[in-house]
């Protein structure tokens, strides 16, 4: 039953994706939610216990700071093979890390790739160190939206479409949470 109702999820996600006109892309703020904040010490001591079974990949590319864009805490462990709670250490899970949005302006002018490994990194630390989605769920999308509003001007419809993918990756965690 829970296969089945990933697959259907899935499933919404792409058809919401297609309407909206938007393509997989490939696979710390200073305002980012205290919930989500972890001290270094902290971070390193998750990384640390969490050292014998992982093997954290380099990710120094997406750990940037970039003005305005929740990128990966540099503490941030990336190991999408581990079976040691995969979810918490590959970005966006069964979602795509990156997503092409279009402007719908000729020539692809305003259009662009947001990324959201940062802020889907910051959620699995939080659910690493919570376990509580109730307190992680809401920065998420709150740091996937700092991404979109980064990437796109008030201006471009395509800031507008890339809130409707942050509310889709919102609300499939929300139901994915409810039927586990």
């Amino acid at each position: 039953m829970k296969k089945q109702a990933r697959t259907a999820l899935f499933g919404l996600m792409c058809a919401v994706f297609a309407v909206w006109g938007i393509g997989a892309a490939g696979g710390a703020s200073a305002s980012t939610a205290p919930a989500v904040q972890q001290s270094a010490a902290v971070q390193a001591a998750v990384v640390n216990a969490a050292a014998a079974t992982l093997h954290c990949r380099d990710h120094s590319a997406e750990s940037k700071p970039v003005s305005g864009k929740v990128v990966v805490p540099t503490s941030y462990c990336y190991d999408p093979d581990t079976s040691n709670h995969r979810g918490w250490h590959d970005y966006c899970t069964s979602s795509p890390d990156s997503v092409y949005i279009s402007s719908g302006a000729p020539f692809g002018i305003g259009s662009g790739t947001v990324n959201f490994r940062g802020p889907c990194a910051r959620h699995d630390m939080c659910l690493q160190s919570t376990h509580s989605h109730s307190t992680c769920d809401g920065p998420l999308l709150s740091n996937l939206k700092k991404n979109c509003t980064q990437k796109f001007n008030a201006a471009n419809p395509a800031r507008y479409k890339c809130y409707a993918v942050a509310y889709t990756y919102y609300l499939v965690i929300k139901v994915k949470t409810a039927i586990s």
